[in-house]
């Protein structure tokens, strides 16, 4: 059963109890109010005819029965009656002294009372309901309390008119009851409707997205608390799109990175295979044998090369580094004194020029990085040129930069060159024995120190890259 049918139930059966519970109880009580009040009233008239009964009987001078008789059957005449049936009996001898009907409908209650207490008792015989009470009556001379005679007197009331007004009462509240029901299930059920239509809105929103629309949203204003879920739906399918974006780009990156990767081995290896091809199947003199080891040698370094390079970009990806406090100037010299040594015969100056610091590195990651980025700038000079390594402190960071007069970049290749297996210019780096990983190892070992490379270069003067690092502080450690 949908919600919506759930709920409209719910109120109308919130509503049948209710409404329900509290007419019974209001008509209840009504009744019983009437009802206390019309045998209040023939209490009261009962009392009245038994004092005006005992007054007759004091004053009389003789022929009691003729009085009492007298006396009855003028009250009886008169329009304001309201008995049904009187009797009054001698209770000494048994006579009936006077009877307004010779139908006797009074009830013959089996009790002993005495003098000034009454029985009440009600019955319903057909369609018409009695209220009868009664009682003994002495009657005593003027001035003394011998009793003279004993009297019976029974008084039956008709009470019908106070259950036609119950079962009246309950009529008009059963079709009051039907009405409302009538009422209550249309009010219900656009009330439900108008509560769920939201909900209805949003669950197909929902199922959208699980069919891959992620770019469906939904757009309730209710105020309530299926706006709010709405908007951390929303704020769900944002952050669904958002990481469906990046897994969309990566599998991008890696079925470029795959497809440069299968280029970049080609064509050594179709040279190693040429070349062994060449050794194997023709006889071949010294130089030309020579020639054709060199190439495979030079071609199979060429693959090592490449090899280590994939490996250890996939090593960073696993973003494990074990940083330790270090002087990065310490490990600057390291990595340019080695190089100064290959770039001699290059005529290209490196000149370094360092201050003393304090960072967190892992210093093989670090020097690897350094490595890439300065043998990056020798690739870029043609000729005689200069590279400057600086390190220096400034407002609590420590600031590397390696700065070359070579080729330089445009802007547009700038947003690019640390993507794997992009090469600014692709015959020369080929040439060079370059694989275009370089720049993406340093891109990551940076985020591994919590840092970045920001580039600036200009074509044709050259290129200039800038290492941040916070500073260590002993007492609060890394901020």
């Amino acid at each position: 059963m949908k919600f919506r049918y759930k709920l409209m139930m719910g109120m109308l059966i919130t509503l049948c109890f209710s409404f329900g519970i509290g007419g019974i109880l209001l008509i209840y009580y009504s009744f019983q109010y009437s009802m206390d009040t019309i045998t209040s009233n023939c209490m009261q008239n009962y009392n009245n005819v038994q004092n005006t009964i005992k007054i007759a009987g004091q004053t009389a001078d003789g022929n009691y029965d003729d009085i009492f008789e007298s006396v009855l059957s003028q009250m009886n005449d008169k329009k304001s009656t309201i008995w049904k049936y009187i009797k009054l009996v001698d209770v000494k001898t048994g006579e009936l002294i006077y009877s307004n009907s010779s139908e006797d409908i009074s009830k013959d209650v089996s009790t002993e009372v005495e003098d000034a207490i009454v029985t009440e008792y009600s019955w319903k015989d057909g369609e018409t309901y009695y209220y009868q009470i009664t009682g003994d009556i002495s009657i005593c001379l003027l001035d003394s309390d011998t009793v003279i005679k004993k009297l019976s007197i029974c008084i039956v009331y008709d009470i019908t008119q106070v259950y036609d007004f119950r079962n009246s009462e309950l009529s008009i509240y059963r079709n009051i009851m039907i009405a409302l029901l009538i009422f209550g299930i249309a009010l219900a059920f656009l009330f439900s409707f108008w509560l769920t239509k939201s909900m209805e809105q949003l669950s197909k929103v929902v199922r959208k997205i699980a069919k891959g629309d992620i770019k469906s949203r939904a757009v309730i204003s209710s105020g309530d608390e299926i706006e709010m879920l709405s908007n951390d739906i929303n704020v769900m399918a944002d952050t669904i799109e958002s990481d469906m974006e990046k897994l969309k780009e990566s599998v991008e990156k890696q079925e470029f990175f795959m497809a440069g990767f299968a280029h970049e081995m080609k064509t050594p290896m179709t040279s190693i295979i040429g070349y062994s091809d060449l050794i194997r199947s023709h006889n071949l003199d010294v130089e030309e044998m020579k020639e054709s080891a060199n190439y495979i040698f030079r071609e199979s370094k060429r693959l090592e090369a490449l090899s280590l390079k994939m490996l250890e970009l996939v090593v960073m990806n696993k973003d494990e580094a074990s940083l330790k406090v270090s002087n990065p100037a310490d490990v600057i010299n390291d990595v340019t004194r080695m190089i100064k040594v290959g770039i001699q015969k290059k005529n290209i100056t490196l000149k370094v020029s360092l201050e003393n610091g304090k960072v967190l590195l892992d210093r093989d990651l670090f020097q690897s990085m350094l490595n890439n980025l300065i043998d990056n700038a020798i690739k870029s000079i043609d000729g005689a040129g200069e590279i400057h390594v600086t390190g220096r402190k400034k407002d609590g960071e420590y600031i590397i930069q390696i700065r070359d007069n070579g080729r330089g970049m445009s802007e547009e290749e700038l947003g690019k060159i640390t993507e794997a297996f992009y090469r600014v210019d692709k015959s020369r780096s080929r040439l060079q024995g370059g694989a275009g990983l370089g720049l993406a190892i340093c891109k990551k070992i940076a985020e591994i120190h919590h840092t970045e490379l920001a580039y600036e270069s200009q074509p044709g003067e050259g290129t200039k890259v800038t290492i941040t690092m916070r500073e260590y502080r002993k007492q609060g450690g890394r901020e």
